[in-house]
C-alpha cells in the first residue's frame, strides 16, 4: 500500500531539544530482554506490575526487583514512565570513562593576515571574553587556546606567573604538543590569565603579514591535547589551508561556470576531511564547530566534513569585514554567542528502534555511523535534527499500531551520564486513503531535500531536479487514480499535500538545486551542509519564505498574515518584510505614504531614505517612540529568535535600487526565473 501511494515513510528526530521539561528518573533501567527497548508508557503491565510486555517485539519481561516494591496496601509500586519522553540517570555500564571529565572547550584560531585585517580575530576574542562564564560546564570547565598561521602557537595559562606564556611550534610537518601542563586550564583557577590573553591577542598579531595557514597540523595537535578528555574544538579559519597537510586549492577558479554542476566539486578534496573526524575525533570523543570567513573561495565542501562527522556545525561568513559589512558582523556575534552558550551533549550515541516488521535504513545528519544502527555523536547541540528512512519489511495489517523509540545516551556539560528515551506510537493505516489523509507535507519535502543533498554528491543537479518533478507526478497519479478514481491524465492533490507541489518547486529554486551559475560553490556547499541538519520548520522556512505587508500596520488591529510569494502581491504604495531564515529583507516601494516612512525609519520621504540607512541600527528598525515602530521591531525580534542557530541578516532595499528585483525575486517562488517555471507553469507541466 505504501509503495502504491508513492509517499515517503520516515522520521525526523531532535533528541537533544531543550525547549521542554523532561522528567529525570533515577530508578534502575528496565529493558526488553529480546529487542533491548527501554520500558516506556506504552508497555502493557500485568500481574500487579511485576511483569510488562514490550510494545516493540511483544516479549514478556519481569520488572527488576528494585523497581517492583510492595506498598503497605499490598499492591506493587512499579517504575513505569508516565510520559513519552523521559531521561534515565545512566548506571556504570553506560559510562565512557570511569571518572567523569569536566567539559573541555578548545579555541583554535587562525591569526593569518586576513583574520587580522578583516576584524575576525578581534571580534572573536571579544565575544569569547564576554561569554566566558556562560560557556557550559560550570566552574570546572577547562579551556585551551591555540593560534596558527604558518606556525602553531600554544598558550600556557597556568596561574603561577599571572601572565600567559606563548610557546611556538615551527615544525608543522611533525607537529607536537610541547607540554601537557598549563595549556588546558580551569576557568575558575585561571580566569585573570585567560582574560589577559584574550585582551592581548589582537595586538600581538596586529602587524602580521603572514598569509599561510597550517590548519591541518594545528588540528592534529589540538586533538592530541584533548585525547584524554574529549570535548569541543571551535575552529576559526580565514583562508584556505596552504601550509603542511592537507593543502586545499581554489577549485572554483579551475571550474568553468557551465560545468559547475558536476558532482566532484561538492565532495571533499582530500580524504583527510572524512577520515580524520570519523576515525580520530570519534575515537577520542571530540566534536568540532567551524567558523569560516573569507571573500574568496575557502572550500566549504571539504572543511564542513570536519563538523559533519564529529557532530558539530559549520558556519560560513562570505564577505566578512568589520568595517565594510557591519550586518555580517552582527550576525557572527549572535551566532557565536549562541554556539558558545547553548547546552551541549558530549560522548553521545544515538539508536532508533522500531516494531517488528519495520526497519531503519538510511540516516541523515551530522554524525559518524559506527554500525548499521548506531550513530556516534561526540558533540551534539539542541538546534539540529537527524532524519531516517523507515522500510516496511512485513505485512502490518494485523497490527493496530507500531512503535518507534530513540535512545540518546550522552554526558552533560557538568559530567552527568544520562539516557534520553523518546517513544512514539502510531496507528496503522488500513487504506491508501488513510495514508494520504494523514500525510505530513512539510516532513516529506524535508526528506526529499535531505536525500537530494546526498544525491548531489554522486549525480548531476539536473538529474536531482528531474527526480523532484517525477516524485510529485507519481504522488499525484497515485492519489488521483488510486484514491479518487479519476481517469488517467487527471490529477488532484489531497488537502494534506496542497502545498507539496509549491514546496517542490521552491526546492528546485533553492541555492542547493538551482541551475543558475550566479551561486558560488561555497554557497551551495554551505546550504547543502545546513539542509542536512535543519529541523523541519527551519528547512521549510529556508525554501518557502514568509512575506508580510508592513504598511498594514497603519490599521490599529492588524494581525500579520503571510502573503503569496509573487510580485503580484506587491502594491506600489507598500512596505514589505520578507523572511527566509537567513535574511530579513525590508523593501520599500516608491509611493509609500510619508507618514509610514517617518514612523518606521524617521525619514521625511522616499528620496531621503537611503538603502544604507540601516547600517546605523544594523539588525532591526530604529527605535522610535510610536506604536508602528514597536510592532515592526517586535516582529523582527520574533523572527530573529525563531531559529537560534542562524541569526538572519537585515537588509533595507528600495524599489529604485538597481539590484532591487534580483535581490528580492529569488525568494518569490511562485514567479518565473531564467532557469525555473512559475508555479502556474509548473502545475501545467505536471498535468501534461
Amino acid at each position: 500500500m505504501l509503495q502504491k501511494s508513492q509517499l515517503h515513510f520516515g522520521l525526523h528526530a531532535s533528541p537533544f531539544r531543550t525547549d521542554r521539561s523532561i522528567p529525570l528518573l533515577s530508578c534502575e533501567i528496565d529493558r526488553c530482554k529480546d529487542c533491548r527497548a527501554y520500558i516506556n508508557m506504552f508497555v502493557a503491565v500485568s500481574e500487579g506490575g511485576r511483569r510488562w510486555r514490550c510494545n516493540m517485539c511483544q516479549a514478556e519481561n519481569t520488572l527488576s526487583e528494585s523497581n517492583n516494591l510492595m506498598n503497605p496496601s499490598g499492591s506493587y509500586q512499579h517504575c513505569v514512565p508516565q510520559q513519552s519522553i523521559v531521561e534515565f540517570t545512566a548506571t556504570k555500564q553506560y559510562l565512557v570513562r570511569e571518572t567523569p571529565q569536566p567539559a573541555v572547550h578548545l579555541f583554535l584560531i587562525d591569526v593569518s593576515a586576513h583574520s587580522v585585517s578583516s576584524g575576525m580575530l578581534a571580534t572573536t576574542v571579544n565575544v569569547i571574553k564576554d561569554h566566558l562564564f556562560a560557556i557550559p560546564g560550570g566552574c570546572n570547565k577547562r579551556l585551551a587556546f591555540i593560534t596558527f598561521n604558518d606556525t602553531i602557537h600554544f598558550y600556557n595559562l597556568k596561574n603561577d606567573s599571572g601572565h600567559p606564556k606563548i610557546q611556538i611550534v615551527p615544525e608543522i610537518s611533525d607537529a607536537f604538543v610541547p607540554s601537557y601542563e598549563g595549556f588546558l586550564v580551569s576557568l575558575e583557577e585561571s580566569e585573570e590569565v585567560i582574560a589577559e590573553l584574550l585582551e592581548s591577542l589582537p595586538a600581538l598579531y596586529r602587524e602580521t603579514n603572514i598569509t599561510k595557514s597550517c590548519m591541518g597540523a594545528a588540528l592534529k595537535v589540538a586533538c592530541e591535547l584533548m585525547q584524554l578528555s574529549g570535548g569541543r574544538i571551535m575552529l576559526f579559519l580565514s583562508c584556505l589551508p596552504n601550509a603542511g597537510e592537507p593543502v586545499l586549492l581554489d577549485r572554483e577558479a579551475a571550474v568553468e561556470k557551465s560545468t559547475k554542476e558536476g558532482p566532484n566539486y561538492f565532495l571533499p578534496a582530500s580524504d583527510f576531511f572524512t577520515v580524520f573526524p570519523s576515525e580520530v575525533c570519534s575515537k577520542f570523543q571530540i566534536g568540532m564547530d567551524l567558523f569560516l570567513f573569507t571573500s574568496q573561495y575557502i572550500d566549504v565542501a571539504s572543511l564542513s566534513n570536519l563538523a559533519r562527522y564529529s557532530g558539530g556545525t559549520c558556519y560560513y561568513y562570505r564577505g566578512f569585514d568589520v568595517n565594510n559589512f557591519p550586518e555580517m558582523t552582527e550576525k557572527y556575534k549572535n551566532e557565536l554567542s549562541n554556539v558558545l552558550c547553548r547546552e551541549m551533549a558530549l560522548e553521545a550515541v544515538f539508536r532508533m528502534r522500531c516494531s517488528k516488521g519495520l526497519s531503519i535504513e538510511n540516516y541523515c545528519g551530522n554524525f559518524f555511523r559506527r554500525s548499521f544502527d548506531l550513530l556516534v555523536i561526540p558533540y551534539a547541540n539542541p538546534d539540529f535534527s537527524y532524519s531516517m528512512d523507515v522500510h516496511v519489511d512485513d505485512d502490518l495489517s494485523r497490527l493496530s499500531s507500531v512503535a518507534f523509540q530513540s535512545a540518546f545516551l550522552y554526558t552533560t556539560a557538568t559530567g552527568e551520564r544520562r539516557i534520553r528515551v523518546c517513544t512514539l506510537c502510531l496507528p496503522v493505516a488500513k487504506t491508501i486513503g488513510d495514508l494520504f489523509r494523514f500525510a505530513d507535507s512539510d516532513s516529506m519535502i524535508c526528506f526529499l531535500a535531505k536525500i537530494a543533498c546526498e544525491k548531489v554528491l554522486e549525480a548531476k543537479i539536473s538529474s536531482v531536479r528531474e527526480a523532484f518533478f517525477s516524485k510529485v507526478r507519481d504522488i499525484l497519479a497515485a492519489y488521483s487514480q488510486g484514491v479518487r478514481g479519476l481517469p488517467k491524465g487527471q490529477y488532484v492533490l489531497p488537502m494534506t499535500l496542497s502545498n507539496f507541489a509549491l514546496c517542490t518547486l521552491a526546492l528546485m529554486k533553492s541555492v542547493c538545486f538551482d541551475l543558475r551559475t550566479a551561486y558560488k560553490l561555497d554557497d551551495i556547499s554551505y546550504y547543502l551542509h545546513l539542509f542536512r541538519i535543519f529541523p523541519v520548520p527551519q528547512l521549510i522556512m529556508s525554501i518557502r519564505p514568509c512575506l508580510f505587508a508592513l504598511h498594514y500596520l497603519l490599521e490599529a488591529e492588524h494581525i500579520f498574515q503571510p502573503l503569496p510569494l509573487t510580485f503580484r502581491s506587491i502594491e506600489e504604495t507598500g512596505i514589505y518584510l520578507l523572511f527566509n531564515g537567513f535574511e530579513i529583507i525590508v523593501f520599500v516601494l516608491e509611493k509609500v505614504p510619508a507618514i509610514l516612512l517617518q514612523q518606521l525609519f524617521g525619514a521625511r520621504d522616499f528620496a531621503s531614505l537611503s538603502s544604507s540607512y540601516h547600517s546605523k541600527f544594523s539588525c532591526t528598525f530604529p527605535t522610535l517612540e510610536n506604536l508602528i515602530s514597536q510592532k515592526a521591531r517586535a516582529l523582527v525580534s520574533y523572527l530573529q529568535g525563531m531559529f537560534p542557530s542562524i541569526f538572519p541578516l537585515f537588509f533595507l532595499v528600495k524599489s529604485t535600487d538597481s539590484n532591487f528585483r534580483s535581490f528580492v525575486s529569488k525568494n518569490f517562488i511562485m514567479d518565473k526565473t531564467e532557469t525555473n517555471p512559475s508555479y502556474a507553469e509548473f502545475i501545467d507541466l505536471l498535468y501534461k
